[in-house]
């Protein structure tokens, strides 16, 4: 069994609102992903990598009181979080335990086994998908969203822009992770055992004015910026975080451009 892969993020105050403000900018398609995939009321779900706890929550409200939800992490201090949240929302079907993905082991078995922006954190996330599926009641559901980071640009392209969204691919590339694996999910999921997968993608259109885009761009510039020195890709006073919006959104007016988020890919089905 591979080594468990080191968490590329910092486990903090910040990270915390980084997965929760990643988690409502993706939440809509979420929880399209998990109702076109079929989870519905009475499943019995195991949530895996599970973070601040905002999909086990989501899965909690389809499969309601006659069903139950699962989350695991490896962190301590965001299942805490995960717990408080669950308690204030009064979703009483959602626990949630400390384990790792790569190793975790049940004799309870689940008819639906979800996931989102987990696998291409894992040293070898086709053996850990393999031995999830083995945790499965028969016919049960697998689904997993998967993000391409390469999908991040602007259109039409600008130095300023290209530079920007080139960190986040790097940043995962230099960590040793799949900055693609979104594109590779239908793939993976095959050559893990499961039946060939159906598979849907989304992505955000925009110009960068909007609260919600800064907000989310904000954090996920805050989360690599260590990384980014860390890996040599670039230092704090060229990233200049505290400009770096403003300087965008000029250089978008300036070039008519239109901002196109990370590709995030949804794949589902039956074992």
């Amino acid at each position: 069994m591979s080594e468990p892969q080191e968490y590329i993020f910092k486990y903090s105050d910040e990270e915390v609102r980084r997965l929760v403000v990643q988690s409502i900018y993706w939440s809509d398609f979420t929880e399209e992903l998990l109702r076109k995939a079929g989870l519905s009321k009475g499943m019995r779900v195991l949530d895996v990598g599970s973070g601040v706890g905002d999909v086990a929550m989501i899965a909690a409200r389809l499969v309601g009181e006659t069903g139950s939800v699962l989350g695991i992490d490896r962190s301590a201090d965001s299942l805490a979080v995960a717990r408080n949240r669950a308690a204030s929302a009064g979703l009483a079907n959602v626990q949630f335990e400390q384990a790792e993905v790569d190793s975790y082991e049940t004799q309870d078995r689940f008819t639906a086994i979800i996931g989102r922006m987990i696998l291409h954190h894992l040293p070898d996330p086709t053996s850990t998908l393999r031995r999830l599926s083995g945790l499965l009641a028969p016919g049960g559901l697998v689904i997993f969203q998967e993000p391409d980071l390469t999908g991040l640009k602007m259109e039409p392209p600008s130095e300023l822009s290209a530079r920007v969204c080139g960190w986040f691919p790097q940043v995962l590339e230099r960590a040793g992770l799949d900055s693609k694996l979104g594109q590779r999910l239908p793939l993976l999921m095959k050559e893990a055992g499961l039946p060939a997968p159906h598979c849907v993608a989304v992505q955000h259109l925009s110009a960068p004015g909007a609260r919600r885009n800064r907000e989310y761009f904000e954090v996920s510039i805050w989360g690599i910026l260590p990384l980014l020195e860390r890996f040599g890709i670039a230092t704090a006073a060229e990233v200049d975080i505290a400009t770096l919006w403003q300087r965008l959104a000029e250089d978008t007016l300036s070039h008519n451009g239109t901002w196109h988020s990370t590709r995030m890919v949804g794949a589902w089905t039956r074992a």
